[in-house]
């Protein structure tokens, strides 16, 4: 599907993850849509993520990563999600 052919959020979104994972050659991935308000980061879809490594909101202060992209606001690969994140 052609990002710009469909203006459903949801379907934009997983194209982006599935293409991004394809792009990035990972073995899965997702977007996390951060919430400057309230701090938080959602992440409203995932492409081929073992459900250990799903989480569907995170709040400012549950680990390092969580905490560097609520603070930056940058984005950031992680190499193995299902690692904790203090050996990240």
């Amino acid at each position: 599907m052609d990002i710009s052919s469909s203006l459903d959020t949801e379907k934009v979104l997983k194209t982006i993850v599935k293409d991004a994972a394809i792009a990035l050659r990972a073995d899965a991935a997702t977007v996390a849509l951060l919430d400057k308000d309230h701090n938080t980061l959602s992440y409203p879809c995932f492409h081929n993520m073992p459900e250990a490594g799903k989480r569907t909101i995170a709040e400012k202060g549950i680990d390092e990563i969580t905490e560097d992209i609520i603070t930056t606001g940058q984005s950031v690969i992680v190499e193995n999600c299902l690692l904790p994140p203090d050996v990240l």
